[in-house]
């Protein structure tokens, strides 16, 4: 039973669509030191000291399988995902931005609306953003601005804070569609 539970793990297709994530992070460290970032790679969002205090500058780019599931859902974690990065860091989301692909199905309103949901949920703006119409695969990214007085870190946790560990207790998620090999 354990190793069917491992292996379904090493197996499971939001861990094993990351792998190349060292890759593109080695190609790219050399371009990291050009400004005053503070975090970047590892982080929930990129720390720039700004002023007395920190800009946090996130993306996240959304499933393809999760889009094709459920479009409005898509939307709203989208919001979810960019807040809980400037939140995990210790800021306060100041406005988002996105890129929406969707082909002519009926799948863009369904995702604007979930990002419509999220912005209210969350009181925060979205200002802008660049929409591919008429494209073959769904795709969704928003980026995030935040600022913070004082940063978190993941290496900066100390005994005694408390971790919060939120998880959906039915198992049930988003009801992907299997990605198919």
């Amino acid at each position: 039973m354990l190793r069917e539970i491992i292996k379904a793990i090493r197996s499971y297709p939001g861990l094993t669509r990351k792998r190349d994530i060292y890759r593109v992070t080695n190609i790219l460290q050399t371009v990291t030191d050009f400004g005053d970032t503070i975090a970047d790679f590892g982080e929930d969002a990129a720390a720039i000291a700004y002023n007395g205090e920190y800009l946090l500058l996130a993306v996240d780019g959304i499933w393809s399988g999760l889009i094709d599931a459920n479009p409005y859902g898509a939307g709203k974690a989208a919001v979810m995902a960019s807040v809980n990065d400037i939140y995990a860091m210790g800021g306060r989301p100041l406005a988002m931005v996105n890129v929406i692909g969707a082909p002519s199905d009926g799948s863009l309103d369904d995702i604007v609306r979930g990002i419509r949901k999220g912005c209210e949920k969350f009181r925060v703006p979205m200002v802008g953003g660049h929409l591919h119409p008429d494209t073959v695969e769904k795709q969704l990214s928003v980026a995030i601005l935040g600022r913070a007085q004082r940063l978190l870190r993941s290496n900066n946790a100390i005994a005694g804070q408390d971790i919060i560990f939120a998880v959906d207790m039915d198992g049930k998620g988003y009801q992907c569609k299997p990605v198919l090999s």
